[in-house]
């Protein structure tokens, strides 16, 4: 019951195994728990403090495209203000001129916030020389706009990549306690779409065990899904393997014959 989703979610893991060894049906909460860490991801928060409207917003905007959760707000107060209801931000893009506040003040207040002091700052300025000069010891990385919003990933790519890995890791280790609990016939229903939210858009050592964990609990509603990662040329070999055994043992099951040629 914990609100700190991987802890949640490395408890539902440890539970499962144990009915599995046991021989014991797992809770309900623990099957959700565990379909929710197959198909978790990392998201990152950006927060984007600018009076420029349309830059401000071609900001956020591309943070959005590379996958991250954009917030922008057009003034220093506003910023400084709603940073404190917004849980887990992770980068602060902040302009050099705004409309009521000046930046120093914005990145004292952000410095001086237990909840934001070790938070990256990047700066929005005009002349990213001159901004460096002036605070460039205050922030992590200086841009001229949205054409630039590739340093702010770059800000984040070391706890990013550690992140992700910790999630990978977690995830494919409930798909594997899924899969074994699914052999032994208990009812995993509440994990199914989590497990089948995994089948695209994940690294191979995610993907596989999912797909894997989907053979023994998927249905019909999925073998147009199982297709689509057999058709698709983009992906591994032993993901698309993984793919059309599942498909086969999912129509086999319920006596359907998949679509097309697949």
């Amino acid at each position: 019951a914990s609100g700190d989703g991987a802890l949640r979610s490395e408890a539902a893991v440890a539970l499962g195994q144990i009915a599995h060894r046991e021989g014991s049906a797992p809770s309900a909460a623990t099957v959700s728990s565990l379909g929710e860490a197959v198909g978790r991801e990392v998201l990152r928060i950006g927060v984007v403090i600018d009076s420029d409207e349309a830059r401000g917003a071609s900001v956020a905007s591309a943070l959005t495209n590379a996958g991250m959760m954009a917030h922008h707000w057009k003034t220093g107060a506003s910023g400084v203000s709603l940073l404190h209801r917004v849980p887990g931000v992770d980068v602060i893009v902040v302009a050099e001129t705004l409309s009521d506040l000046t930046a120093d003040q914005v990145l004292d207040e952000v410095a001086r916030d237990d909840r934001t002091a070790n938070v990256p700052v990047v700066m929005i300025a005009a002349d990213a020389a001159a901004a460096s000069d002036n605070w460039g010891d205050r922030c992590a990385a200086i841009i001229t706009g949205a054409g630039d919003a590739g340093a702010v990933e770059e800000v984040l790519a070391d706890t990013m990549n550690e992140d992700r890995a910790r999630a990978n890791d977690l995830a494919a280790r409930a798909a594997g306690t899924l899969m074994a609990l699914a052999q032994a016939g208990r009812d995993l229903s509440g994990a199914v779409s989590g497990v089948a939210g995994a089948m695209n858009g994940r690294p191979d050592e995610v993907s596989i065990p999912a797909i894997d964990a989907l053979a023994v609990m998927g249905g019909a509603d999925h073998l147009s899904g199982l297709t689509d990662v057999i058709s698709d040329s983009d992906r591994s070999d032993a993901v698309r393997i993984a793919a059309a055994g599942a498909l086969g043992d999912i129509a086999t099951r319920t006596k359907l014959r998949p679509a097309g040629d697949a």
